[in-house]
């Protein structure tokens, strides 16, 4: 399946609903990700991993593009 700009959108709107603050969001190699505060990070690492621990998320900063991140890999 090939990712479009639309479900990138699709996704940003989705997390914005989590983070409560602006985030960027990208799809690189098969996973998105979001740049933006530790804060809006951690809340969607919390969201997707509120039950289970979810083994394709995670959250930390990163020193190339001095910002935090949260990544999901996708299974397309």
């Amino acid at each position: 399946m090939e990712v479009t700009i639309n479900h990138i959108n699709r996704v940003k709107s989705d997390w914005l609903q989590v983070t409560k603050e602006d985030i960027e969001v990208e799809y690189i190699k098969g996973t998105f990700y979001a740049f933006g505060s530790e804060l809006a990070c951690l809340r969607l690492f919390l969201h997707y991993n509120k039950v289970v621990r979810n083994k394709k998320t995670r959250t930390e900063y990163s020193k190339n593009m001095l910002s935090w991140y949260f990544s999901l890999e996708t299974s397309f």
